[in-house]
């Protein structure tokens, strides 16, 4: 019976397998490689040139009150030796102190304003860009 049993399973196992060749089929990359991506876009930046129409004010006090702002500015002609402004501001309604005659360039309005930090009463100045209007 052992016999018949390995007859049997012998003759199944061969008559299932094909007589032709096996041929491997050749393998395909599976790495997905991107579609054409076009080429990034590339950004110059060039140093930014001032306006020739702007001048810009360094702005060393707000003050509510015109006396204050005569006051304040008196105090900073002899602190700081130079021509000092005091103008009504319509937009926030405040006279504004600010030193005279404008820069020319931004750099050398925040120069100026860098050396007035270095003083207690001026540590809250700024530059205010301004429109040229001696044309």
């Amino acid at each position: 019976m052992k016999y018949l049993f390995l007859i049997f399973f012998y003759i199944s196992i061969t008559s299932c397998s094909s007589t032709e060749k096996t041929v491997q089929e050749p393998k395909i990359d599976e790495t997905y490689v991107f579609d054409e991506v076009p080429p990034e876009d590339y950004y110059t930046f060039e140093t930014p040139i001032e306006k020739t129409d702007a001048l810009y004010v360094v702005q060393i006090g707000a003050f509510s009150t015109l006396d204050r702002a005569k006051l304040f500015a008196d105090k900073s002609r002899l602190v700081l030796q130079k021509d000092i402004k005091v103008n009504f501001n319509d937009r926030n309604g405040l006279y504004v102190v600010q030193i005279h005659p404008p820069f020319e360039s931004k750099a050398e309005a925040e120069k100026f304003r860098s050396d007035l930090w270095q003083l207690d009463d001026y540590n809250d100045a700024w530059v205010l860009e301004i429109e040229n209007t001696s044309d």
